[in-house]
């Protein structure tokens, strides 16, 4: 299984209604893994937490889908250590640039209710209000995403940083 995306929720939590969650309670260095589950496309899906954020990471199975009833199997310690730290060099060498610019900026932004996702392709980080917020709140919002580098993308609606390469 690959890692492809990892979403991060500041100050809200997302909605798992089109995903099959079992909950975990498990710790794997920093992190306080609290659940496991499959997406309708047999993709597997990591749920933990690490301080005040939630964050979703997600597998692609290269070989075949995981089956939802299969999402027993994926609570095993050894399973979910092997996921978080089984990646290839070449993941790794592209990952981690991207997990400390999505560090920096969920610490930039941590007053603002958004989510940081994380893709592997293409390489960058996205940065999307998840609500409304009043207007001082949104100037401000706007101002440290562009001091941040960030630029905005009007398809996703979101502001992005692309990992130079």
């Amino acid at each position: 299984m690959k890692w492809y995306e990892e979403r991060r929720y500041l100050n809200e939590k997302p909605s798992e209604t089109k995903l099959k969650i079992v909950d975990v309670d498990l710790h794997i260095d920093e992190a306080h893994i609290t659940g496991v589950g499959v997406l309708i496309n047999g993709d597997v899906v990591i749920r933990y937490k690490r301080g005040d954020t939630l964050i979703y990471v997600f597998y692609k199975n290269d070989k075949e889908p995981v089956k939802s009833s299969d999402v027993s199997k994926l609570k095993s310690p050894d399973v979910l250590r092997r996921l978080i730290g089984g990646e290839e060099e070449t993941v790794k060498k592209i990952k981690e640039p991207l997990r400390e610019y999505a560090d920096k900026v969920e610490k930039e932004l941590s007053q603002f209710p958004v989510e940081i996702k994380i893709t592997m392709w293409p390489a960058r980080v996205y940065v999307k209000l998840l609500h409304r917020v009043d207007k001082e709140t949104f100037q401000r919002y706007i101002s440290t995403c562009r001091q941040l580098g960030m630029k905005y993308e009007p398809q996703s609606s979101a502001w992005v940083w692309e990992l130079p390469f």
